[in-house]
């Protein structure tokens, strides 16, 4: 099982979330990562200035694809 999970500011330690939650089901995760995204908390971020930042979503959707195509055992820590 392969989990991309999106966040807009920080992951706040949803991998190891996820990883912890999958476990407990009995189900073995191989490969959890995120995508820093735009942020869309919208009492705590202003949408303008959020599209306006370069978060390279393009470049990390294109890693976390390698990754998957190469079958990588992997769980974001930090």
């Amino acid at each position: 099982m392969y989990l991309i999970l999106t966040c807009g500011n920080a992951h706040g330690g949803s991998a190891e979330i996820a990883k912890n939650y999958c476990d407990s089901i009995g189900i073995k995760a191989a490969y959890i990562n995120t995508v820093l995204m735009v942020d869309n908390f919208l009492p705590a971020f202003d949408m303008n200035e959020q599209t306006a930042l370069d978060k390279k979503v393009d470049e990390q959707i294109v890693r976390i694809k390698e990754d998957i195509q190469n079958k990588k055992s992997y769980v974001q820590t930090t």
